[in-house]
């Protein structure tokens, strides 16, 4: 098939697919008439036969990738490496819905395993795995994207004409590492926004209150001896009109789906003691950084973070900005959720969620089942 034919006959498979409901249920050819009425002209025999063949070819492909094999096999171990018997494991597959289906996740049941594990399944699109044990925390994975891995080589040979065979997904010698759960702490949330105006007024964080005591409004911001010991507050940077610098939509990298950023905030604990406020962490798993954070570190904290256009560009992604901190001399974790330019320019609202421990418990030790 020559390249310059592709894109109309694709146009063709996408107008079928969307007014002949029959074509996905592989029923009936493709007549002339049907791709006149989609082409607007005459179709001659040899393009009625090549659409024919190309949508027998995606048919085949989809029919092919929908019904992957997968042969997955390994270990499970502690985090000194020695094999853990009585573990709890559950297998899922996700199996195609059909056109305009949504993929169904079918249950393949739990098994005790005792160190080693050998799963086979097939006619699905993805398998997820995962492992509990008391004492542990639980772990799963997705083969998902492994699944994908050789669709193009697939897609290749369909269109060439040649024979395929299911894909088999095989992962051999995984190692499954449990981490062991430490001393649990409770952890109270305070999860809201601070604000800040252009006349200095804004919304704080006074983490010395109860939770719906602690966001609260203060006449400026700006004036941190007439705000409370140890509180958190927001400060924007303002463009040459007075109002809040927003960042330029047209520089390369801040092209943000049209979303209006702040040029720069910075937050700050207001606190004289030395050694406060806050420490940014570098998560391993970007998507769960508080499971991460277990014990916060004693020194190294600074009174304020600022946010400047590529952390905007992480959070716009959904990628949370963690953080220790320090404040009151109690220590606690959190991170930067979103921010909101409101009124012109006039104000806006910082997203964040911080964590405490409760009093009592106190100290640097912030471990919780939050998260995982």
């Amino acid at each position: 098939m020559k390249t310059k034919r592709v894109v109309p006959i694709l146009v063709i498979m996408v107008g079928l697919l969307l007014f002949a409901p029959y074509v996905a249920r592989l029923q009936a050819q493709i007549t002339a008439e049907q791709l006149e009425k989609i082409r607007g002209r005459k179709m001659t025999a040899a393009e009625v036969r090549e659409a024919n063949d190309l949508m027998r070819k995606w048919m085949r492909y989809y029919d092919v990738m929908d019904n992957r094999r997968f042969h997955i096999k390994g270990e499970v171990v502690d985090e000194q490496g020695t094999r853990l018997t009585g573990v709890t494991m559950w297998v899922s597959k996700s199996v195609s819905g059909g056109w305009w289906q949504n993929n169904r996740d079918i249950f393949r049941g739990e098994f005790t395993i005792n160190g080693t594990f050998d799963v086979r399944e097939s006619g699905c699109e993805s398998v997820s795995i995962g492992f509990e044990k008391g004492g542990y925390y639980r772990q799963s994975i997705d083969f998902f994207a492994d699944a994908k891995a050789n669709t193009r080589e697939v897609q290749d040979k369909i269109m060439k004409g040649l024979p395929v065979e299911e894909p088999m997904v095989g992962k051999e010698g995984l190692r499954i590492v449990m981490e062991k759960k430490g001393e649990q702490v409770h952890l109270v949330e305070y999860l809201d926004s601070m604000e800040y105006q252009i006349d200095g007024r804004g919304v704080i964080l006074d983490l010395s209150l109860p939770t719906p005591e602690a966001f609260k409004k203060v006449p400026n911001v700006t004036d941190a001896k007439q705000l409370p010991a140890g509180c958190v507050y927001i400060i924007a940077e303002k463009d040459k009109t007075g109002k809040i610098s927003v960042m330029d939509q047209n520089k390369p990298g801040q092209q943000l789906r049209n979303l209006i950023f702040p040029t720069k905030i910075t937050m700050f604990v207001n606190s004289e003691t030395e050694n406060e406020g806050f420490i940014l962490y570098e998560a391993k798993n970007a998507l769960k950084p508080f499971h991460e954070m277990k014990l916060a570190p004693e020194t190294g904290y600074q009174k304020e973070i600022t946010v400047e256009p590529e952390t905007w560009i992480r959070i716009m992604h959904r990628i949370p900005v963690p953080f220790y901190f320090k404040s009151n001399n109690r220590y606690g974790k959190g991170k930067i959720l979103d921010c909101l330019i409101e009124k012109g320019g006039n104000s806006c609202k910082f997203g964040v969620v911080f964590y405490l421990p409760i009093k009592s418990q106190g100290g640097r030790n912030l471990e919780s089942i939050y998260e995982l």
